[in-house]
């Protein structure tokens, strides 16, 4: 078991999200782990694209990866 960063964000392109009904509008969305530190905190991407952590109660979305 390992876990590797993605090629596409790896080569630098956007971490933002748009929003399905609306193209011009950034969401954030969950990453694949628990914070570490936290028993209601998981990490996320802001609609910045940054890294921030989110109370587990939250409702969000996620960026499927897919290995061809």
């Amino acid at each position: 078991n390992y876990q590797v960063q993605y090629d596409y964000y790896k080569a630098g392109n956007s971490k933002v999200a748009n929003n399905h009904a609306s193209t011009t509008s950034a969401v954030w969305w969950w990453l694949r782990s628990p914070y570490f530190n936290s028993n209601n905190l998981f990490c996320g991407v802001s609609n910045y694209g940054n890294f921030n952590l989110y109370n587990a109660y939250y409702s969000a979305g996620v960026r499927p990866g897919f290995a061809v």
